[in-house]
């Protein structure tokens, strides 16, 4: 089962509320940058070498360390996901090819 949230920032200051939207769009921003880097690997990377990879990179953006983390583990969960919904969906391509030649479900 799939939820989506809907959130409501309350921001008493709105210069806060523009920090926070820059935060934002920084930690997107950098999520892809990652998924761009990893997408072609053969494999893809553990934690440990995202974490020796991205690091230092991300800190020097200015992201605190448990961010540092979240960005990287996300663009790995992004690309894991993906890789394995291709995967199933050629194979799901190939069986119903080798159906259709043979003429019977495989």
């Amino acid at each position: 089962m799939l939820a989506t949230a809907c959130v409501k920032a309350v921001v008493t200051d709105p210069s806060s509320l523009h920090k926070l939207l820059q935060f934002l769009r920084a930690y997107r921003n950098w999520v892809q940058y990652i998924i761009d880097q990893i997408w072609f690997d053969k494999r893809i990377p553990s934690m440990k070498e995202l974490h020796h990879r991205f690091y230092k990179l991300l800190r020097e953006q200015g992201f605190r360390a448990h961010h540092c983390h979240k960005i990287e583990r996300r663009a790995r969960e992004v690309v894991k996901g993906i890789r394995r919904q291709w995967l199933e969906r050629l194979k799901q391509e190939i069986m119903d090819e080798l159906g259709r030649l043979y003429g019977r479900r495989i």
